[in-house]
């Protein structure tokens, strides 16, 4: 207690009394060391079991309750393959080459899946369309009017048939890869 009372007073901190010193020192310290243990022999069950295929090793989860007793619990996390959070997803549309931008845009926020609100695209040439901040939407506005396939054949093109296409929106978590391609 003295040596904690010491740095107490030496770092300006209030309030340390005999009782709290104990309860770091009887629980908290102990519980770090435990941790450390813990975690180290499962590091070492896990080579053990890799170098000598005694059993089955752990996949990608591991979890520990420590205040109950020794309970590990190991599962395998299954990732939805076109979950927005979990990496992003891909949408792949068959458009009309008469469709304007903007009702590309349009159709980006009816989809049911991910009602985006205000969808910004681009590609590997730049910027398709975006939405904010208002001076670059103002630059980008005249391409609402235009159809796909102008935008395609423009000089240079804003975007290709088929080419990945970036879509960011305030709703999504993450990026939506975005690729269209014309109806026949």
């Amino acid at each position: 207690f003295e040596q904690a009372k010491e740095r107490a007073d030496a770092f300006g901190i209030q309030g340390v009394t005999y009782t709290l010193t104990m309860g770091v020192v009887k629980r908290i310290i102990p519980a770090i060391a435990a941790t450390n243990a813990l975690i180290s022999a499962a590091l070492v069950s896990e080579a053990i079991k890799i170098s000598t295929y005694c059993g089955p090793v752990f996949n990608n989860y591991m979890m520990y309750m420590g205040q109950t007793g020794v309970y590990t619990h190991t599962f395998e996390y299954e990732k939805k393959e076109h979950c927005m959070v979990c990496g992003g997803a891909r949408l792949a549309v068959k458009k009309d080459p008469s469709s304007t931008l903007q009702e590309l845009l349009d159709s980006l926020g009816s989809n049911p899946t991910y009602q985006l609100s205000r969808p910004s695209i681009s590609g590997t040439g730049g910027m398709v369309f975006i939405q904010n901040p208002k001076p670059l939407r103002l630059q980008h506005e005249y391409k609402l009017t235009m159809t796909l396939k102008e935008l395609t054949e423009a000089d240079p093109p804003v975007f290709a048939v088929g080419e990945e296409l970036t879509v960011t929106d305030p709703v999504l978590p993450t990026k939506l890869t975005l690729v269209i391609e014309f109806e026949t």
